[in-house]
């Protein structure tokens, strides 16, 4: 037996009382863990019977279809409560359409106590419902959706009694989602009930509840307009309910709308009627953001951005009838003393804000409303501003509102858009005055009831839009009703300065138009619009942004939809024009084209754009113009135009060469006269219909040139190839038309230092071509044995040139297979009735379009040629040029003519 070691202590006996304790919290956790394994094992044993049991006995006392996937019974989860829970339950309404349900729910459990469960008495006295939806509807015709409980002598009568006992004295409800319909009150609420609380004795007529909930808003409905929308609500409330006097008394209930609590007292009645009410809302410390944001969202857009930090005394109170026809009387106010008011669009906050803020709708009628927005006081940037605002009757709203104060362009650009970058200068708003009704205001057959007066002002104003700087050095507009005076207002950009002066009317119809401009709402205006220079680009890109600059997308349905989009803007806008400009422009650029000395009219009616007595110079030349442009879904144009010796190679380039490759800008020179009527046509997605492009045109070439233009090469065998590289005209004269996707020559007569030709025939889009040629050979041969002409001087016209030789071209361009023909006969009778038929009826119609045609006879009207200089001749080849006899048929002939067409490659 070995020693004890030293040192070491005895071990201390554990006291009594420990083991006492150890012993009693042993058997405790025995007992407990026998007591759940118990609970677990009945629950198992009795789950499916007590479940279907109860899912029976609803059934039972249901008048609609009960569907449940399955029913689990907990005994400890609740405990000392037994919970039955109905998985996926889906509860019919009484329409009788299988399709409609008044519930679903992931899970409703019904509570209570485990000893009355297990032995057969199911008396519930508590529900939760989780992840559900609830649609509640009551319909024009009185009926509801909800009425599915079989009453007591239904049940008498069937036989079929219920053993179940719903005695529920407290509720849970966790996102359960709850649709109202009312067709009677004309209401529709959709709310999601993310948590909410209901306690109190349900069985008893009279009873104390008391509920909390947390309240998603989707929104409220009531007489087409939409309130709370989106909105966070919740409560805590303590209400007697008096089923008997069918009362709910609010002792107290504190309610959260988007941060603003409002202590909320009163009743509310239910009577034959409707619902009467008698409540009050108070808060000493609501928030200005928090309020609006509980305005329709209609007004959101103009109102709901402000906000202040400080807290405002808010006081509302509700008392009356409510029902189909009738509405209680609502009357509020609130107010702000030397506050800070923020928006997110300016770069300042309002300071030193006073306002009150009445509403009341005396009489409980709309008609009878008043709201007044009183003594409002601010300063921005240093600037006072004072306004004050008083609406009647909300049915038909007359309004009296009054500004006066200036508006610092810097601090406010965020209200013209995220498109503008800067800003600077003031808008002084002086007195303005606006008293009227609002219909009066959007219907311009009653804009003259209404009062405006006052002045705005600018001072040195400019922002930069889209990257374009802007400014509005000075200028007024006076306000005087419906007349907009607008007085020496100028506008300025890099590349661009405009003067505008004149009056406009009915702008008030026009900013308060609807999409469809139902009121047929039109801008009158008679201005002055003078520029010293003006580009169409810079502006273009100021106004729409980079997206007028764009090119179409390559797709092609896409580039048809903003072709079509683009359309339908501007059908729109100019649906609401109805005036003229008096131009005055002294250099125009709008990309390639460059213009000078425009004086003309600029006018707007019935989506029509017309251009009157327009006169320009461009293309170092003149030009006058008169044109309408109708903006429709499928617009068109209608052009006259009088060109006097502009450059031909400039004209060709600018122009692109018309979008075609064969004559080009490269191998022209010389000064272009011509008359020319225009007929354009768009489909509805934009497109150019050249199948309906018609054009009437009486030209004239003087001193041209063609230089190097390789289709004439294949004359070389006939004339010098120095003449052909580089032909000069003394003159050419033409007429012409384009109809059905073809251009008709009916006579071109040529005088050039290659040699004189009289030319017909016609030319399609399509590059198929069939042109007649009468040439004096007798130049040609002579011409020949010469030196080359190094001064190019057009040959004469000389009558003793031995004979003419008439030739063909057809075929199509592109093909390379075209084909030249010499033939006296077939070709001749073929220009000859070009010369007497084609030439007679188009130079017919050129002088009906452009001396005195029909549209001089409606007094200028529409668009007209008629007053321009340049006056259409008769088209007569020079008698120089006609055949000598010998080879007319005549008597002296001996020659005879050739019966067989000669064919030389081309």
């Amino acid at each position: 037996m070995s020693p004890k070691p030293k040192n070491q202590k005895p071990k201390k006996k554990k006291s009594l009382a420990w083991r006492i304790l150890s012993t009693l919290f042993f058997w405790s956790l025995m007992f407990t863990m026998i007591a759940v394994i118990a609970l677990i094992v009945v629950a198992a044993f009795y789950e499916a019977k007590i479940g279907g049991l109860v899912v029976q006995e609803l059934r039972k006392s249901l008048k609609t279809e009960l569907k449940v996937e399955r029913a689990e019974l907990s005994l400890i989860w609740d405990f000392p409560k037994a919970s039955v829970s109905l998985k996926n339950l889906a509860l019919h309404d009484n329409s009788g359409d299988s399709s409609r349900y008044l519930l679903r729910a992931e899970d409703l459990s019904l509570k209570c106590s485990i000893w009355g469960l297990l032995s057969g008495h199911y008396q519930f006295n508590a529900i939760s419902i989780s992840n559900a939806a609830i649609d509640v509807r009551q319909y024009k015709d009185g009926q509801t959706n909800y009425d599915i409980f079989i009453t007591e002598e239904e049940a008498e009568e069937t036989g079929q009694s219920s053993d179940l006992n719903l005695s529920i004295k407290d509720a849970n409800f966790k996102n359960v989602k709850l649709r109202y319909l009312d067709q009677i009150m004309d209401q529709d609420v959709s709310f999601l009930l993310e948590s909410a609380f209901f306690a109190g004795d349900f069985n008893n007529e009279r009873y104390i509840l008391k509920s909390l909930a947390n309240i998603q808003m989707n929104y409220l409905e009531m007489g087409g307009e939409r309130y709370l929308e989106n909105k966070t609500l919740g409560y805590n409330a303590n209400i007697q309910i008096d089923h008997l006097t069918q009362s709910y008394s609010i002792k107290e209930m504190k309610l959260q709308a988007e941060g603003n609590e409002f202590l909320t007292t009163g009743e509310v009645v239910l009577v034959p009627k409707g619902t009467r009410l008698d409540l009050k809302f108070e808060s000493d410390k609501a928030k200005l953001g928090a309020l609006l944001q509980l305005l329709p969202p209609k007004l959101l857009p103009y109102l709901g951005g402000f906000e202040s930090n400080a807290y405002m005394s808010f006081k509302a109170e509700t008392k009356g009838l409510l029902a189909p026809n009738s509405l209680p009387m609502t009357k509020f106010n609130f107010g702000l003393r030397r506050g800070r008011v923020s928006h997110p669009n300016m770069s300042q906050s309002l300071k030193s804000v006073n306002f009150d803020v009445e509403f009341e709708n005396r009489g409980g009628s709309s008609n009878q409303a008043l709201l007044e927005l009183k003594n409002f006081e601010a300063s921005l940037g240093g600037h006072p501003i004072s306004l004050a605002l008083r609406v009647e009757d909300l049915d038909n709203p007359l309004i009296d509102f009054s500004f006066d104060g200036k508006l610092p362009i810097d601090l406010i650009k965020g209200f013209l858009g995220e498109e503008v970058s800067k800003g600077q200068g003031l808008l002084a708003i002086e007195n303005v005055a606006l008293k009227g009704r609002l219909n009066d205001m959007l219907n311009p057959r009653y804009i003259q009831k209404v009062n405006l007066g006052g002045a705005l002002r600018f001072d040195n104003v400019g922002l930069v839009r889209y990257g374009v700087p802007l400014s509005i050095p000075e200028g007024s507009l006076a306000l005087n009703n419906n007349v907009f005076s607008v007085n020496k207002l100028q506008f300025k950009s890099r590349k661009s300065d405009i003067l505008l002066q004149g009056n406009f009317q009915n702008i008030l119809p026009v900013l308060f138009a609807d999409s469809s401009n139902s009121k047929q709402a039109e801008l009158g205006f008679k201005a002055s619009w003078a520029s010293e220079k003006l580009d169409i680009d810079e502006l273009m890109l100021a106004a729409l942004g980079p997206q007028s600059q764009e090119p179409l997308p390559t797709d092609s349905i896409a580039a048809d939809s903003v072709r079509a989009e683009k359309n339908e803007q501007r059908m729109f806008v100019s649906n609401f024009l109805y005036g003229s400009f008096k131009l005055h422009i002294q250099q125009l650029n709008y990309g390639e084209f460059e213009f000078k000395n425009i004086d003309g009219e600029l006018a707007f009616q019935n989506n029509k754009m017309d251009l009157r007595g327009l006169s320009l110079e461009g293309f170092q030349g003149k030009m006058r113009l008169d044109a309408r442009y109708t903006f429709d879904l499928a617009p068109k144009l209608l052009a006259f135009a009088e060109l006097e010796k502009i450059d031909i190679n400039q004209f060709f380039d600018q122009m692109d060469n018309f979008g075609q490759t064969t004559l080009e800008a490269r191998h022209l020179r010389g000064r272009l006269s011509s008359l020319v009527k225009v007929n354009a046509f768009w489909d509805e997605q934009g497109h150019f219909m050249d199948n309906e492009l018609s054009v009437l045109a009486d030209a004239s070439l003087e001193d041209g040139e063609i230089i190097g233009f390789e289709m004439l090469e294949d004359f070389s065998q006939y004339i010098k190839v120095k003449d052909l590289k580089h032909i000069r005209f003394s003159r050419v004269e033409n007429q012409f038309r384009i109809a059905n996707r073809k251009l008709y020559i009916p006579a071109m007569f040529i005088q050039s230092n290659a040699m004189n030709i009289t030319l017909s025939g016609s030319h399609s889009f399509d590059q198929d071509m069939d042109y007649r040629f009468k040439i004096n050979v007798g130049q040609i041969l002579a011409n020949r044995f010469k030196r080359y002409n190094k001064d190019m001087e057009p040959l004469p016209a000389r009558k003793k040139g031995l004979f003419n030789v008439y030739a063909r071209m057809y075929g199509n361009l592109y093909d390379e297979e075209y084909q030249y023909q010499m033939g006296r006969k077939k070709v001749k009778k073929l220009m000859e009735a070009d010369m007497q038929e084609e030439t007679l009826a188009l130079n017919n119609s050129l002088k009906a379009e452009f001396m005195g045609s029909e549209f001089a006879a409606r007094g200028g009207s529409a668009p007209s040629g008629s007053n321009f200089q340049r006056k259409v001749k008769t088209l007569e080849e020079p008698d120089e040029w006609a055949d000598i006899p010998e080879y007319k048929g005549g008597s002296g002939g001996t020659i005879e003519e050739e019966e067989e067409p000669e064919y030389i490659e081309w």
